[in-house]
């Protein structure tokens, strides 16, 4: 065999080799992160549980936090006096106005539904 062809040879072998390990190191990443997933999904399942109850509990104290869509803000804080709606391309945001006693207010932003911001 001339050193041309031993050479390419080589090459293939390598390349076959070095293929076979990627793909022997993908599938084990994959598979440590499904069962990271599995393992996962009954804390998951326990934060999601605990996070509504606190929710619940900020809503039973008339109170709101950032993240709170606006079914739950309105369950918090009642019906704004004023509503103020604008569109653009990221899409919906709403000013909640909350006339307070002497003029003052307290504003909630919500971004497409969600509360972003809030301003006493």
């Amino acid at each position: 065999m001339n050193p041309a062809m031993k050479n390419l040879r080589t090459v293939c072998i390598l390349a076959v080799v070095i293929f076979g390990f990627a793909f022997y190191i993908s599938s084990a990443t994959d598979k440590v992160a499904r069962e990271d997933a599995i393992a996962s999904a009954p804390a998951k399942e326990a934060m999601a549980k605990q996070e509504a109850a606190d929710t619940e509990r900020i809503i039973s104290e008339k109170k709101v936090r950032i993240g709170m869509n606006a079914e739950q803000c309105l369950r918090a804080w009642g019906e704004p006096s004023k509503v103020y709606r604008t569109t653009n391309a990221s899409g919906r945001r709403e000013q909640w106005v909350y006339r307070k006693s002497f003029g003052a207010a307290s504003y909630l932003y919500l971004d497409n539904g969600t509360l972003t911001t809030i301003s006493n």
